[in-house]
């Protein structure tokens, strides 16, 4: 498989340094996203968090905007993805630093690129589980998309363990954060959206804040709120991510039929037109 690294598409595998920061220390972000018919969808949504969480992090984003789509786009025709719907995750690290914790003085950050092929969803909805690894509400690793990603790798575990296909993530005073890869969102019976206010350690979602516009598009009613896991009992639950979109969960206490079918129903036709105005280049 092709990757583009700091400027070329490369085919044999890489030597990386083994000083970089990003494999030593976590010491970088990502981001993923999801390409149909080679186009990158929420493209300029991705590389504003990316870039914002950078200028937090004190990172510098080595490739403007035009210069990541151009390999992007490389990258997709490379491995013959043009007509396929495949997953982009574009990586930045620091790059190589001095033994220890201390910023390098001269920094020379890397920036990866890799795509595979995005499989189709089978299921209708996912089975949750909440985990016991928890997620601080206080923590940089909670709102910027880091490659210190061990806790919602051990919450992701613990979920397989359990027969399950995703877990719920509770924060430091054992309210909802989101899920080990989506940010999860509820419905009342009374229609009412609600989902994680970012500072209950729910990351920044592209896929959320589309989800967010279509509220006001469609008139819905939605809280950013607190949440606890008993908030969600008898309520349509759904994730939602760059990859799966949205896709309904179903907890313990869910119901196993959709209540409020014409708030889902809405969302999610206004979340595809958000697509399709993507793929037109609108």
């Amino acid at each position: 498989m092709a990757y583009w690294l700091n400027g070329a598409v490369h085919r044999d595998q890489e030597k990386f340094h083994i000083a970089d920061r990003g494999f030593l220390l976590g010491d970088g972000l990502f981001e993923t996203l999801r390409v149909i018919k080679g186009k990158p969808i929420f493209l300029k949504q991705h590389l504003e968090r990316l870039r914002a969480s950078a200028l937090a992090l004190k990172l510098s984003v080595p490739y403007d905007d035009i210069e990541i789509l151009s390999a992007i786009a490389s990258l997709v025709s490379y491995n013959n993805f043009d007509d396929k719907e495949a997953s982009i995750r574009i990586t930045l690290t620091r790059g190589v630093g001095r033994r220890g914790l201390a910023l390098p003085v001269t920094p020379a950050p890397l920036l990866l690129i890799t795509c595979s092929e995005l499989k189709p969803q089978n299921s209708a909805y996912a089975r949750l589980m909440v985990s016991r690894y928890r997620r601080s509400e206080h923590s940089v690793t909670s709102h910027h998309k880091t490659l210190n990603y061990l806790d919602n790798v051990m919450a992701k575990a613990e979920a397989a363990e359990k027969n399950a296909d995703e877990a719920i993530m509770l924060n430091s005073e054992g309210r909802i954060a989101c899920a080990a890869a989506a940010n999860i969102f509820s419905i009342s019976n009374e229609g009412t959206l609600l989902t994680p206010a970012l500072g209950e350690g729910a990351l920044r979602g592209v896929t959320r804040a589309v989800l967010l516009r279509c509220t006001r598009q469609l008139g819905i009613d939605v809280i950013e709120t607190k949440l606890s896991v008993s908030d969600l009992n008898g309520c349509d639950i759904f994730l939602t991510n760059s990859l799966i979109g949205i896709l309904p969960g179903r907890l313990d206490a869910s119901p196993e039929k959709t209540i409020r079918q014409d708030v889902m129903s809405g969302l999610k036709s206004c979340y595809e037109a958000e697509v399709n105005r993507e793929l037109c280049g609108e």
